[in-house]
C-alpha cells in the first residue's frame, strides 16, 4: 500500500437477515478488519476518507453525501448486485443520477456488468468491475432473540423427524429463498417441477423441502402433491443444518430481466454445504457446468438418485472451484484491491 486510506462502507441498511447486505457488505468489512485493513461502516460528517463505497443506496440524501466526499477529494464507489433499473421511474433515475457520479462502479456479475452499461449507453466512460459474493462459512443469529431461536430448533426439529418418517431409502431434495422478492416470484418456481418430481417418486421415493419466509405460501402451492412436502422457516440459527440434511438443491428459475443478472450464490452456498445442484442456466452459472446439472433435470434427478458416486464428485469439485474463486478471503482481497486502487485513482471531477 503506497499511501495511509480509509474506506467507509454505506449500504442502504445494516441488517444481517437481508441477504445482499450480509454476504456482500458486513461479511467483507468483517473480513477486511480480521486483515487490519482500515475499513468501517460509513459515518456521516466523519472526515477523512479516502474511498467511501455506497451499496444499492442511492436516496435523495446519498447525493448530498457523495457531492461533499468528492469535493473533499474522496473517490466514491457505486455497488450494485440487483437490476434496479426494473424500478419504478423516479428510482431508476436516481439510480442513474449515482452510475453518473460515481468514480468507480461495482457489479456482482457479468451479466450485470453488461447490462448497467447498455443502459448507460456508449457514453459511460465511468469504470465497471465485476467483484462476486463469497460464499457464506458461518451464519448466526442474534443472542438476544430466544424467542426465535426457540422457535428455529422447534422448527428444525419437526423437520428432522418428518423426514426419518419418510419411506426408507427416500431422496431428500430441497428449495430455499424468499417469497415474493422483487422480479423473483421464490417458492412458485419450484412449482413447476411437480410433475418431474412425481414421476420420479413412482420409481424411487422422494421428498422436498422448501426453506422460505411463508408457511402460508407453502401451504396454498404444495398441499397437495403426491410426494411428501416439508417447510421450514429460513433461518440464520439453523439454515445450514437443514440444508445438510439433504442430498440436491434444486434452483428452478423463470428467466426475466431480473434473474438473468443474478449471481451464483445459490449454487455456491449449496455446493460449500455438500449438496448436488440441479439447476436453471444462467451465465453466473456456467462456471459450475461440469459439476452441477443445468437445463437438465430429467438426467440430473435421475442421475444424482441412482449414482451416489457422481453426486459426491461433483460437490468435491464444486467446492474447489469455491476455494479458488469464492472463499471470503479471495472476495475480500478484490475489494481491497479495488480499494486501494481507486484510492490512487486522479479524480474525475465534481459532477452533478
Amino acid at each position: 500500500m503506497t499511501k495511509k486510506i480509509l474506506v467507509g462502507w454505506k449500504p442502504r441498511n445494516t441488517e444481517r437477515r437481508v441477504a445482499s447486505i450480509r454476504i456482500r457488505c458486513l461479511n467483507v468489512i468483517a473480513e477486511l478488519r480480521k486483515q487490519h485493513f482500515p475499513i468501517e461502516l460509513y459515518k456521516p460528517g466523519k472526515q477523512g476518507y479516502s474511498v467511501v463505497i455506497f451499496s444499492k443506496s442511492y436516496k435523495p440524501r446519498d447525493f448530498e453525501a457523495v457531492n461533499t466526499l468528492r469535493a473533499a477529494g474522496t473517490r466514491v464507489i457505486f455497488d450494485l448486485c440487483d437490476n434496479h433499473f426494473l424500478k419504478e421511474d423516479e428510482r431508476v433515475e436516481r439510480l442513474r443520477r449515482m452510475l453518473q457520479l460515481c468514480d468507480h462502479c461495482v457489479v456482482s456479475s457479468d451479466a450485470m456488468k453488461t447490462l448497467v452499461q447498455e443502459q448507460m449507453g456508449e457514453g459511460y466512460v465511468t469504470p465497471v468491475s465485476v467483484i462476486a459474493d463469497p460464499v457464506e462459512t458461518r451464519l448466526t443469529g442474534s443472542l438476544f432473540n430466544l424467542k426465535a431461536r426457540i422457535r428455529a430448533e422447534w422448527q428444525l426439529a419437526g423437520l428432522k423427524s418428518q423426514l426419518k418418517g419418510t419411506r426408507v431409502g427416500s431422496y431428500h431434495f430441497v428449495w430455499f429463498g424468499n417469497h415474493k422478492g422483487f422480479h423473483n416470484i421464490g417458492p412458485e418456481h419450484a412449482a413447476m417441477l411437480r410433475q418431474r418430481l412425481e414421476a420420479l417418486h413412482e420409481a424411487s421415493p422422494v421428498s422436498l423441502t422448501v426453506i422460505s419466509n411463508s408457511q402460508q405460501m407453502f401451504e396454498d402451492i404444495f398441499s397437495d402433491w403426491s410426494i411428501p412436502v416439508h417447510y421450514i422457516d429460513w433461518s440464520a440459527y439453523t439454515f445450514f443444518r437443514a440444508m445438510r440434511l439433504h442430498k440436491v438443491s434444486l434452483i428452478p428459475i423463470e428467466l426475466n430481466e431480473f434473474t438473468r443478472v443474478k449471481t451464483n450464490n445459490r449454487v455456491v452456498q449449496s455446493l460449500y454445504l455438500g449438496l448436488g445442484v440441479v439447476a436453471d442456466a444462467i451465465d453466473s452459472y456456467r462456471e459450475f457446468d461440469s459439476c452441477t446439472f443445468l437445463d437438465n433435470w430429467d438426467e440430473g434427478l435421475r442421475s444424482y438418485v441412482e449414482n451416489p458416486a457422481l453426486l459426491q464428485a461433483h460437490i468435491r469439485e464444486g467446492q474447489s472451484i469455491i476455494r479458488q474463486n469464492y472463499s471470503i478471503t479471495a472476495i475480500a482481497q478484490q475489494w481491497r484491491d479495488l480499494f486501494v486502487r481507486v484510492s490512487e485513482s486522479p479524480s474525475r471531477g465534481v459532477r452533478d
